[in-house]
């Protein structure tokens, strides 16, 4: 890779936040670390563990005596959302990149998100292109249109992703696995709202963005791996909080008392699936 690939090519040099959320995944969440340190637009990372409670913050704190990493301890899982706000919080950067704790960031993408960001003052978040483990296949739910209603009421934890005709690099919405975007803009907003414990808080964080008159960008030259399938989560569980964050979402875009039940509904027959699944694979005897 060339001297230069770190820097954006309008000579601009903005500082970078990361921030990362762990949940016992600290092993992961040191590799995410190691893959930004070396960039030099760097300035800070703000790495918090939400309550593990297996020895994350020890072995995060051992991994990174630097000062540079900062290691958060929240008393209580406070999940993505209102973790990944805590870590905004405490950042001082201009610019704040959120990683996923199973995620590496590639060489030069930091660069090219922020190249982006400096040069379109319109743009209010930046996604780079997320590979799923094996490094060449793109993850099919990391970005996508917003979701109409009705079209929110059929999704289902498997299938967040959807595209639509509007072209790749404008979509409606990208995942919070990896998104740059300004300091200022999120605070602003007011971080994720905390009333999603689990998914689609990204997508509403992008369309509460969108009606400030910002757009939501992907640069697929910047590319993050991410290896996904390492939370602890039981399958019932991220069912639940799925379906329930929908029921958030359907409220905040307006749904109505009619698709609020649909919503509850869909959500108690699903889990009752899933409930009767699981007794079918628990072994017999």
């Amino acid at each position: 890779m060339q001297a230069d690939a770190n820097q954006p090519e309008s000579g601009i040099r903005p500082s970078v936040a990361v921030v990362v959320v762990n949940y016992r995944t600290a092993e992961l969440a040191a590799e995410a670390v190691r893959s930004v340190l070396p960039d030099p637009l760097v300035h800070e990372v703000v790495v918090v563990d939400n309550a593990s409670g297996d020895g994350s913050v020890d072995t995060l704190r051992s991994a990174f005596p630097d000062l540079v990493v900062r290691i958060v301890a929240s008393p209580t899982n406070l999940g993505f959302g209102r973790g990944a706000n805590l870590g905004v919080s405490l950042s001082r950067a201009p610019f704040v990149f959120l990683l996923n704790s199973d995620a590496v960031v590639r060489p030069g993408a930091l660069a090219r998100l922020c190249r982006v960001l400096a040069e379109d003052a319109v743009v209010g978040v930046v996604a780079p292109a997320v590979y799923l483990a094996d490094g060449r296949t793109l993850q099919a739910d990391a970005y996508g249109s917003l979701p109409a209603r009705n079209a929110l009421l059929r999704m289902d934890v498997r299938k967040r992703g959807r595209r639509s005709g509007r072209a790749d690099d404008a979509p409606g919405w990208v995942s919070g696995a990896a998104m740059m975007l300004r300091r200022d803009d999120f605070v602003a907003l007011g971080g994720f709202d905390p009333a999603f414990t689990m998914y689609l808080e990204d997508v509403d964080l992008c369309r509460r963005l969108q009606t400030t008159g910002r757009r939501i960008v992907r640069e697929p030259a910047a590319a993050v791996v991410h290896l996904g399938g390492r939370s602890s989560a039981t399958r019932i569980t991220r069912f639940d909080q799925f379906h329930r964050s929908k029921a958030v979402y359907l409220r905040k875009a307006g749904a109505g008392p009619f698709q609020l039940r649909c919503a509850a509904a869909l959500r108690l027959a699903r889990l009752g699936v899933e409930h009767l699944r699981a007794r079918r694979r628990r072994p017999h005897g």
